[in-house]
């Protein structure tokens, strides 16, 4: 169970450091969402929580592509920039998210 953990935290390191920016951005955008609808500008709040949906589909996306890039020979696999990468992946878990 120790190493189990220890894994855990190893990979939580790791794929911080490499998406940091999608999951930031994913943060932001959840934050302005709940600010706006606290300030009862449900226009603005319904776009920013539409954009967070994205944002945290590329999130979730970049560390599915940290956790499975070593098994794969595909360098077009890896995560873009900062996590910031919309592909084949990310538009899946965006559907599994809005159908859900």
């Amino acid at each position: 169970m120790l190493e189990g953990a220890r894994a855990a935290y190893g990979f939580a390191g790791r794929a911080f450091a490499r998406a940091a920016l999608a999951i930031g951005l994913a943060g932001l955008l959840a934050a302005g969402a709940a600010l706006a609808l606290v300030d009862r500008n449900f226009g603005r709040s319904a776009a920013l929580f539409a954009a967070y949906m994205l944002a945290a589909a590329m999130a979730r996306g970049a560390l599915f592509r940290i956790a499975f890039a070593a098994r794969r020979d595909d360098p077009g696999f890896a995560p873009g920039w900062g996590g910031l990468q919309w592909g084949r992946i990310e538009g899946h878990l965006l559907a599994v998210s809005l159908l859900r």
